[in-house]
């Protein structure tokens, strides 16, 4: 989970190390590419405890009712914030998040909860 967080930090803060002294802080700074290894330690996490679980679509529907209501709430509270207008882009894109695919891994991991099923399947049917 660091790696995710100091991936999100550095990246999206705009943190820019070019010129920074060497030390911890660039070090760590520069280490953003792990943000992707931490993700796919977390699916494979995830992957394992969902194995042999019952596919759920109250699951899938609180995941999508809850990211809808923050996409919502983040975009129109930052837009009346800083004071700009939102237009139809953004506009699509805060009421559709998951179909927009504006957060990218809840939209990722709704598709991983949706083949979970025909993964454990496959699983099963394997040998060893």
């Amino acid at each position: 989970m660091i790696f995710i967080v100091i991936s999100h930090y550095s990246v999206h803060g705009n943190i820019k190390t070019y010129g920074m002294n060497l030390g911890f802080n660039k070090i760590l700074l520069d280490t953003t590419q792990l943000g992707g290894l931490g993700v796919a330690i977390f699916v494979m996490i995830t992957g394992y405890f969902m194995y042999n679980k019952k596919f759920n679509v109250s699951r899938i529907v609180n995941l999508l009712l809850a990211t809808w209501f923050y996409s919502i709430v983040i975009n129109f509270s930052v837009a009346n914030i800083n004071g700009y207008q939102i237009d139809l882009k953004l506009f699509v894109k805060t009421f559709f998040p998951v179909l927009t695919s504006q957060y990218w891994f809840v939209t990722a991991y709704i598709v991983l909860m949706c083949v979970s099923p025909f993964i454990n399947k496959l699983i099963e049917n394997l040998n060893r």
